[in-house]
Order: structure tokens, then C-alpha cells, then sequence
């Protein structure tokens, strides 16, 4: 079973040009990033929540995000997420910025309630990684629920 996991890592918080960070990883396959998770915006609580519901919308949804960095800059909202892609059997994972400014136009503002109408077409020019529907369930749910028990 590919391996999927999103979490915080369990190390003191930062502070990197006045702001306060914490490391977060993702796991996806045989593929390991961390990133800094902005503190300013949103707590972790925020972030895990956003996680999760990001997660159990591709239950239903075609398209969702995990959001890694989340600021407010002057009076706009800037986000970093992984954004998700369900094809048949398989999820898509890519990197990206939202909002899209091209696509921002057409859309409500965006915030926190609209983020998701905010996800762009899955793009060509862009790297991804993959990985089979029932292992990224099965494994969010062997990391967040089995080991809390």
C-alpha cells in the first residue's frame, strides 16, 4: 500500500522575517516534503481541520486542497496547497498558489468559504504525483484514527 500522510512535526515553532512558523511534512508515495506553515493567519487547529475536511470532500467532490501556508497580505488572502485531483481510481496531487489571479475575476472573493471554487483545472505544465484513491484513504485513516486509539 502507497503511503499519503499530512501532519505537523513535533518541533518548536519559529520566527523568519517577524513571523512565526511550524514545520509541517507531507508524504505522498515515496515523495517527502516539509514546509512552514505560517502562524500569523491561522493556529494548527485551523490547519488540521482544513486538512481534514480538505480530505473527506474528495469523498464527493472531484477537486480539493490541502492548504500548507496561509497569510493575509495587506487586505488579500495568499494560500500554498496542495491541490488534490480525483481521476477514477487515482489521486492527483499538485502544488499550487491561490488565488489564480486570471480566474479570480470571474469568482467570488476569495476566502475561506469560496477557496475551493478557486481550484484551477488540473494543469499539464505542472509536477504531480500519484497515487491509488483506496490507499490515500486508507492510509489518512491509519494515521489520524487507528494510532489515537
Amino acid at each position: 500500500m502507497e503511503q499519503f500522510n499530512i501532519r505537523v512535526l513535533k518541533r518548536n515553532p519559529i520566527k523568519f522575517e517577524g513571523e512565526t512558523r511550524q514545520p509541517g511534512k507531507i508524504t505522498i508515495g515515496n515523495f517527502n516534503e516539509r514546509f512552514w506553515m505560517a502562524l500569523s493567519y491561522w493556529n494548527l487547529q485551523e490547519y488540521k481541520k482544513q486538512w481534514e475536511e480538505g480530505i473527506q470532500r474528495l469523498k464527493t467532490h472531484d477537486s480539493s486542497c490541502l492548504v500548507v501556508k496561509i497569510r493575509k497580505i495587506d487586505t488579500e488572502v495568499v494560500v500554498s496547497a496542495w491541490v488534490l485531483y480525483k481521476q477514477g481510481d487515482t489521486i492527483i496531487f499538485q502544488y499550487h498558489f491561490l488565488p489564480d489571479e486570471e480566474m479570480a475575476v470571474h469568482l467570488p472573493p476569495f476566502d475561506t468559504k469560496t477557496w475551493y471554487m478557486h481550484i484551477r483545472p488540473r494543469s499539464n505544465e505542472l509536477e504531480e504525483w500519484k497515487m491509488p484513491a483506496k490507499d490515500f484513504f486508507a492510509s489518512w485513516h491509519e494515521h489520524h484514527f487507528l494510532k489515537k486509539k
